[in-house]
């Protein structure tokens, strides 16, 4: 894929989360970490729009740095400690 046609799935996939969190169809959920209340949806995978993680900011940075892996929207590892160590599996 390239890299037009990335971001439109990206913009795509965004859009259609923020229209269903305005229209009410798509609920946010508290962080799938923490619990906090205030979430962001986290897409997995950008071209199945519906699915996210949700996440609070801190977290939502923290998957896009890499520090969280998803292997689906139950599945969360951690992949760098509190000392920024390596996490293996």
């Amino acid at each position: 894929m390239n890299k037009n046609d990335y971001r439109a799935l990206v913009s795509f996939a965004y859009k259609i989360l923020q229209k269903g969190r305005t229209n009410g169809t798509i609920l946010p959920q508290p962080c799938a970490i923490c619990h906090t209340e205030k979430t962001e949806g986290h897409h997995t995978d950008y071209k199945k729009p519906f699915e996210v993680v949700w996440l609070c900011q801190t977290h939502h940075r923290n998957a896009h740095k890499g520090v969280l892996q998803f292997l689906g929207p139950e599945t969360i590892y951690r992949t760098i400690d509190c000392h920024g160590n390596k996490v293996s599996r």
